[in-house]
């Protein structure tokens, strides 16, 4: 049988803080190659004459994880299916590289004037 276990003094004090944390992720995904090959066509709307395959993948990176787009919504790509590029969210590897207190300011309450 499961409990929640809290520490003696855990108990909430109704007391919050900010904590700001800076994080990296590592995300593994999957590109179908058709979707490289587009991307590197010639004269490509996107990238011109001097593409390389980093440069799709780096393009796609960015919208796929960054903007959070699916495929067909990155310029470039509207005619590719999403499944063409999957992004496994359940598997991101997060790795927190700092987290450091907002200073904390007392606002008094009404009440308290």
């Amino acid at each position: 049988m499961a409990t929640d276990r809290q520490w003696p003094g855990s108990s909430p004090s109704g007391k919050t803080r900010t904590i700001v944390a800076t994080v990296s992720k590592t995300i593994a995904f999957t590109v179908d190659e058709s979707v490289i090959a587009q991307g590197m066509l010639p004269d490509s709307p996107i990238f011109g004459n001097r593409v390389t395959e980093d440069d799709v993948l780096q393009h796609l990176a960015f919208n796929l994880i960054g903007n959070d787009l699916r495929l067909s919504q990155i310029d470039g790509f509207a005619n590719c299916p999403d499944a063409s590029a999957c992004v496994p969210y359940e598997q991101w590897d997060v790795e927190v590289e700092s987290a450091t207190p907002t200073p904390v300011r007392r606002i008094a309450r009404a009440t308290e004037r």
